[in-house]
């Protein structure tokens, strides 16, 4: 980079460091323009097309040395976007210029320093010289006169209104003297109150809080305690009958009427307690009739009670364009608004502390039951929209939901969503404790339509265990698998070769192995038998699985999963007499005892018998004898055809009582699934895993091997 030294040449014949303080402004921006161009010390400009640079801007008392004015401490660094060398600022964003005051200092210089940023500033270099702040044109048309604006405001200098009047905002107060209305004493005067909404109110307050006032009117007429009324044009005068409104102290109003309509400003009833009651004393008291309980009740320090009887309730009917509100008048130190059944516990089912029963208009608005606004503060606290909080855990046996969504109960012609996070939110769910627990929906079937742009996280029973399965905009799922990794993984290179690689196990092949790719199956390996050699497939050489029980064997259960396809003529596998044995699953053999129909060994997979299994795939069990090895056999219906990607998977559990089963035609999303738990191998005989099969004739014939993977889960 160049260096900065020397680097800066102001333009000021045009914008220069201008304080845009004008008149016709209703309040003026505390900011000042400034812009500069910025060189190295050879001259060149500096940016290119747009570089940032860190920028530090100060008001000195002179050119040099001298005091620093503003800010207070050490200047807030703001970065700038300099191109070709040009650069604007506007002094005040990064350290407010609200609180400095020009008039103040009329001889004042700004000071820049400037450095590199990558990521975060660099060293900074002060340019020199500073340079003289001075007024711009329309300063002479100023803001303020000494610091103080024109307006009706706080500390404002007053100023006529269009008419020649006077127009207050906040208080007058005349320190002497007095406001004479009229020129001399013998004319009449009028003081008119007037706001927006006719509200006009007359207050005489005493400085002194415990100093007394009075209001002198025209000789009293009648005896002590007489009352001014209204004639119903405004006059007032004073009168001891006809009381609309009368205040009582010591005594209780049995009956009350008022005759007088009330106004907006002008209460039908008002009461008012004029000495010192205790806290829990009822001010003023509403009773049921004959008199059974209190209803309402006002005293000093609870504020007001609603205790309505057994049966009753308190409603609030709110019309059209109604609403009813809680406002906090100051700051809050308790809950603005709590229910609460403490000591009363609920006797009947389905009792709610607070319910909210909302019907949706018949329309295309959005309504909510309830709306929850929260605005966060400043400060690092914590702020929540809606907080549940579990005094105690619950009882044995008993079930404590922090929140329960309970759902339509039936399918609608819309979408029904439970929780919906919209957009904005740094973390759309964050669990601290605990587990999220996905119940399993029909084995297949996302419990939403794919949406493009949305994936989904849902539950399917599958091999006889709840898997987490996951769905893509595009309508395609994968199950998420219960182990962390496969024991043993063979995958397919892509290289001309076709040799399989493994991981976690020795494998040995028959057949010729070779490379292929097309469109129907993508990339895997071909198995072709040969005339001399008519078994072909994979087998791992290690026999380190064990359909056990705990504690028997290096491992207990086992996952079995193969994908394949077959090519050539469909009669190659299913012919009699020129047809293919298959097995694809765990056996103590090894693909050499696949010359025979049903092999007598401890064996569990996927099998196919030309001369017994017609034309659809088996699953068979079988412990080692010959009669086990047929009787367990199921038929899965899943037809057998060429040109077709078979997906292969089983899994024996914890133990191995039962085996799982699944077989899905890839090519045409078609599934079937099953188990078996008779005639099992036996606990503890190691088996390997074989994807392979023998042909009956010397013609050749072939299967692709995609993948193949099998584990011990436990």
């Amino acid at each position: 980079m160049r260096s900065l030294r020397h680097f800066l040449a102001i333009s000021l014949a045009i914008l220069g460091f201008i304080p845009f303080f004008v008149e016709a402004a209703t309040t003026a921006p505390d900011l000042v323009s400034y812009q500069g161009r910025l060189y190295d010390s050879s001259g060149n400009l500096l940016g290119g097309t747009g570089t940032t640079y860190c920028f530090r801007f100060s008001i000195h008392t002179t050119a040099s040395g001298g005091s620093q004015l503003w800010p207070a401490g050490a200047p807030t660094p703001d970065q700038l976007q300099v191109r070709y060398g040009v650069f604007n600022a506007l002094v005040g964003t990064a350290d407010s210029l609200a609180g400095y005051d020009f008039s103040a200092n009329p001889t004042s210089y700004l000071q820049i320093q400037v450095a590199p940023f990558s990521g975060s500033c660099g060293a900074y270099e002060t340019l020199t010289p500073r340079q003289q702040i001075v007024s711009a044109g329309q300063s002479k048309n100023a803001d303020t006169v000494d610091g103080a604006d024109v307006g009706t405001g706080a500390n404002n200098i007053l100023k006529l209104t269009a008419a020649g009047a006077i127009s207050i905002a906040g208080n007058a107060t005349i320190g002497g003297g007095a406001l004479g209305l009229g020129t001399a004493s013998s004319q009449t005067g009028s003081i008119a109150f007037s706001n927006s909404t006719n509200a006009n109110t007359l207050t005489i307050q005493s400085g002194v809080t415990s100093a007394s006032y009075s209001l002198t009117l025209p000789p009293a007429q009648g005896a002590a305690n007489s009352v001014l009324t209204n004639d119903g044009s405004g006059i007032l005068s004073w009168s001891t009958s006809g009381c609309p409104a009368c205040v009582v102290n010591g005594s209780s109003i049995s009956a009350l009427t008022n005759t007088v309509q009330p106004t907006a400003d002008v209460p039908a009833l008002s009461l008012r307690q004029t000495t010192a009651v205790g806290p829990t004393t009822d001010i003023f008291s509403i009773s049921d009739s004959p008199g059974t309980g209190l209803l309402l009740r006002v005293t000093s320090m609870q504020g007001i009670i609603l205790s309505p009887a057994a049966g009753q309730a308190v409603a609030t009917s709110l019309a059209t364009g109604s609403s009813a509100t809680f406002a906090a008048t100051g700051a809050p130190s308790t809950d603005l608004l709590s229910v609460t059944n403490a000591g009363q516990l609920p006797t009947v089912d389905n009792i709610a502390g607070l319910a909210v029963s909302y019907t949706a208009a018949n329309n295309a608005n959005t309504h909510s039951g309830a709306n929850i606004s929260i605005t966060p503060g400043t400060s690092t606290g914590t702020i929540h929209g809606v907080q549940v909080s579990a005094t105690a855990a619950s009882a044995t046996g008993g079930l404590l939901n922090g929140i329960m969504l309970n759902g339509p109960g039936v399918a609608g012609l819309g979408t029904d969503t439970a929780l919906k996070i919209g957009t904005g939110w740094d973390r759309g769910i964050q669990v601290d404790s605990g587990n999220i627990y996905l119940k399993s929906v029909t084995p297949g079937i996302a419990p939403g339509a794919a949406i493009t742009g949305y994936s989904q996280l849902y539950a399917a029973d599958r091999l006889g265990i709840s898997m987490p399965h996951f769905q893509s905009g595009d309508a395609s799922t994968e199950i998420i698998r219960p182990s962390a990794r496969d024991t043993h993984l063979v995958t397919v290179p892509a290289s001309s070769a076709g040799a399989m690689v493994s991981d976690g196990a020795t494998h040995s092949t028959l057949g010729t192995a070779a490379l292929i790719n097309n469109q129907v199956v993508g990339i895997a390996t071909r198995f072709t038998s040969s005339a001399g050699v008519r078994n072909i497939g994979y087998s791992t050489t290690n026999t380190f699985y064990y359909r056990g029980t705990a504690g028997v064997g290096s491992a207990s259960g086992f996952s079995y999963k193969s994908r394949i396809y077959l090519d050539g003529v469909l009669t190659n596998y299913t012919s009699t007499t020129t047809g293919t044995r298959m097995f694809f699953g765990m056996m103590s053999g090894t693909l050499g005892n696949l010359n025979v129909d049903h092999p007598v060994l401890h064996r569990v997979g996927f099998s196919y018998q030309p001369n017994t299994d017609a034309a659809n795939f088996y699953f068979a069990s079988c412990d080692n004898t010959a009669g086990g090895c047929v009787a367990s056999r199921q038929n899965t219906g899943m037809a057998l055809a060429v040109d077709k990607v078979y997906e292969l998977e089983m899994r024996c559990e914890l133990g191995c009582t039962t085996v799982y089963w699944e077989i899905q035609n890839l090519t045409d999303n078609t599934r079937q699934t099953g188990s078996v738990n008779t005639t099992l191998p036996a606990a503890a005989t190691s088996l390997r895993a074989v994807s392979g099969m023998y042909a009956l004739s010397t013609t050749a014939r072939s299967f692709g091997l995609k993948q193949a993977s099998y584990e011990t889960p436990y």
